[in-house]
């Protein structure tokens, strides 16, 4: 039985979304429904180690009844084929020199199987003006382009962080190792005595975390500026899209179209757009799967956003439903009925994008009264909460926020607004 990260995803989104709905997670994979049965089935026989004549159906009641669903798929899980291109990418862009069997080790194949992967591996190094040479016969190191190493570290690292979830132990450890040897706490006081320390800003810790990475870490170039990294970082991305090109105008007049709106007209910076364009066309480079990010966001699917993203797929096959969501909520304004609340509040998130942190804010405050003190990742929450007092905690995300459980904070203070209540 072959369980791979596919398997892990397709239980992910039956737990976490209320509906079943097999067409929807068909498209946002890619699949075919054959496929998406056959993967049903392989999960059935790994939850009850046989395969009944069962309804897809009933296999998603027994994924949702299980407690064990993904610890089993896990401890059951096989590197993909490119998933291990992945893993030797990243070796041969970060490590200064490579031995072929330490890593055939790692990727627990033989020494002489992994010649057929290196051939895949050359061939994106190449195209990228990339070159392996053979280094004394002790192992392999890389020469070429130094821009084109660092946007492929870039997006490597940004779909490993992505991805990390629903991948095998292998590849985890990679991105557990980036993490670790990345000095955190002295950019946390860099971030801290900046301009922004009284004032709202989102650190997007996937994109923070490739971009520092690729562009300061591996350089050992030092961070002075949370200012200017973001400043570069933005440049970064205009730099890489031509504004005129095409398929960059096919993609806003797409969405005009679909979301019946004018963008010309619209109270938005282009830079979201083309983000987005950009994130779009990242995924598309780098095989990037996202479903991750938007389970992490909601736990079902407005038929609104369902509509408008498999419009979008018809000429941008790897659009999701992340990317939908955010776009839709950012040039989407509902009218706002205010009631009335006093408390200095936080807004606390898990896995939102910038833009739509800034929309949630803004609009949770028209819809609501709320007076945000501050906004904190999910990961900082802890630490505020011991030296605060604060009036609510705000999510629009599924998140616990009750297993925390604080003395000082009573069961009333959490507060969920689903995200599509402000669609």
């Amino acid at each position: 039985m072959y369980i791979n990260s596919r398997h892990i995803r397709i239980a992910k989104f039956l737990i976490n979304i209320e509906d079943l709905d097999f067409n929807t997670l068909k498209k946002i994979l890619n699949i075919s429904i054959s496929t998406l049965n056959a993967y049903l089935k392989d999960i059935e026989y790994i939850l009850t180690g046989k395969n009944s004549s069962k309804s897809n159906k009933d296999i998603a009641n027994l994924i949702k009844s299980n407690a064990n669903t993904i610890w089993l798929l896990k401890t059951n899980q096989n590197i993909t084929k490119l998933e291990k291109i992945d893993f030797l990418m990243l070796m041969f862009l970060c490590k200064e020199k490579v031995n072929l069997t330490e890593a055939a080790t790692l990727l627990d194949i033989n020494r002489r199987s992994i010649n057929y992967y290196l051939d895949e591996v050359n061939a994106i190094l190449n195209k990228n003006n990339l070159y392996l040479i053979n280094k004394n016969s002790s192992g392999l190191i890389l020469d070429g382009d130094l821009n084109a190493k660092k946007n492929l570290i870039f997006g490597y690292t940004y779909k490993l962080l992505i991805e990390k979830n629903e991948l095998p132990k292998n590849l985890r450890s990679i991105v557990a190792n980036i993490i670790k040897n990345i000095d955190f706490i002295n950019l946390k006081n860099i971030y801290k005595n900046t301009e922004y320390d009284n004032k709202f800003i989102h650190i997007d810790y996937n994109t923070f975390i490739a971009f520092y990475f690729s562009h300061y870490y591996l350089e050992s170039k030092k961070l002075d500026s949370i200012d200017y990294f973001y400043s570069e970082f933005k440049n970064y991305i205009l730099s890489s899209i031509d504004k005129e090109n095409i398929t960059y105008l096919s993609f806003k007049s797409s969405i005009e179209r679909e979301l019946k709106i004018n963008l010309n007209y619209e109270r938005i910076q282009e830079f979201q757009i083309i983000k987005w364009f950009w994130y779009n066309r990242l995924k598309s480079e780098f095989n990037i799967i996202d479903l991750n990010s938007f389970l992490s966001i909601m736990n079902n699917i407005p038929q609104e956003i369902k509509i408008f993203v498999f419009k979008m797929k018809i000429k941008f096959e790897n659009f999701s439903f992340y990317e939908g969501i955010n776009l839709y909520f950012i040039l989407k304004n509902p009218t706002f009925i205010k009631i009335k609340q006093n408390y200095r509040d936080i807004f606390v998130y898990s896995s939102l994008s910038e833009c739509m942190i800034i929309s949630a804010k803004l609009k949770l405050e028209n819809t609501y009264s709320f007076n945000f003190k501050k906004i904190l990742n999910i990961t900082e929450l802890k630490n505020y909460l011991n030296n605060n007092k604060i009036g609510s905690i705000v999510t629009i995300e599924n998140l616990n926020l009750e297993r925390f459980n604080f003395d000082s904070i009573r069961k009333e203070q959490y507060i969920y607004i689903p995200l599509t209540s402000l669609l």
